[in-house]
């Protein structure tokens, strides 16, 4: 049975200093989500925090896409397939490597 509900964590605002409870807010939303075409549904199994995460809140030019206001806090992890969309190379209980919470992940 799927869940009803589920969190993620959005930036709200770009810090100017040190991270603080002002930086992100915890979401609660509707469970929603059905995977497309070549597309999975996955459970959050472990997340990385890496140094690098830092920088992804910047408004500036780096190697990766600044992560956006308002948009899911991105970071690599492991996940399981919950439900794979047709097409996909992935099957349900499948476990992968990817950075959950970039809704164009393409895995």
């Amino acid at each position: 049975m799927s869940p009803s509900q589920y969190t993620r964590i959005v930036l709200q605002e770009r810090p100017k200093g040190n991270i603080d409870a002002n930086t992100f807010r915890r979401e609660t939303v509707p469970f929603d989500l059905k995977p497309g075409p070549k597309q999975v549904l996955v459970k959050v199994n472990w997340l990385s925090f890496d140094a690098a995460m830092r920088s992804w809140l910047r408004d500036a030019r780096s190697y990766i896409k600044p992560v956006g206001l308002g948009e899911v806090m991105r970071a690599d992890g492991l996940v399981t397939v919950v439900q794979a969309g047709e097409g996909s190379r992935y099957k349900a209980g499948d476990l992968l490597s990817c950075a959950p919470g970039t809704a164009s992940n393409t895995i």
